[in-house]
């Protein structure tokens, strides 16, 4: 019995949303006592901009910065960077915060997203495609070719799957007062 192309790419996305979860959890406990940062500055004609990423504190930070006049220098280095948490015992933030900073020439923003709403959305949705297998309909195939016209055992002429014949229901049992 051979899968459908959209079989295929069901079970890859409920195995991958599995994979990502899993990765999720991981990244948030140990996002306690290291944290993991990725940075990017830039110098344009109208000045100088830096965007960062960091997983610390039990979820996502997305900070950027602005500065108008590119005076400021460098805000941090580019690329990859990790580092454990010193000076602390570990510590994991709970709620969202928003901060927006605009000091002068140069403005600030900072996001963070807790890693427990990351994996509520990557989690449901996993949930959902492994809930969400392929239901068949009466009279239908699963690969959702019309079996109108088949013999009941015959193999699919789409896909080739075979279906034995569905046991009929019993018929309830009539009382004696419909039998007078």
């Amino acid at each position: 019995m051979t899968r459908s192309v959209g079989e295929t790419a069901n079970a890859i996305l409920r195995w991958s949303g599995v994979v990502v979860c899993a990765i999720m959890v991981l990244a948030w406990l140990l996002s306690g006592w290291y944290t993991i940062q990725w940075a990017d500055g830039r110098v344009h004609s109208g000045g100088m901009y830096w965007l960062g990423l960091e997983c610390s504190e039990g979820g996502l930070r997305v900070r950027r910065a602005i500065d108008r006049q590119g005076m400021s220098g460098w805000f941090g280095p580019n690329g990859w960077k990790s580092e454990p948490i010193r000076g602390a015992p570990p510590h994991w933030k709970l709620w969202f915060e928003y901060r927006y900073t605009p000091t002068g020439t140069i403005t600030f923003w900072d996001v963070f997203i807790p890693c427990w709403a990351l994996l509520a959305v990557g989690a449901s949705t996993t949930l959902v495609l492994w809930r969400r297998k392929r239901r068949t309909c009466p009279g239908f195939c699963p690969c959702g070719y019309p079996r109108v016209g088949l013999v009941e055992d015959a193999t699919c002429p789409e896909c080739g799957r075979t279906f034995a014949p569905q046991p009929t229901r019993a018929q309830p049992a009539t009382s004696r007062i419909d039998q007078i």
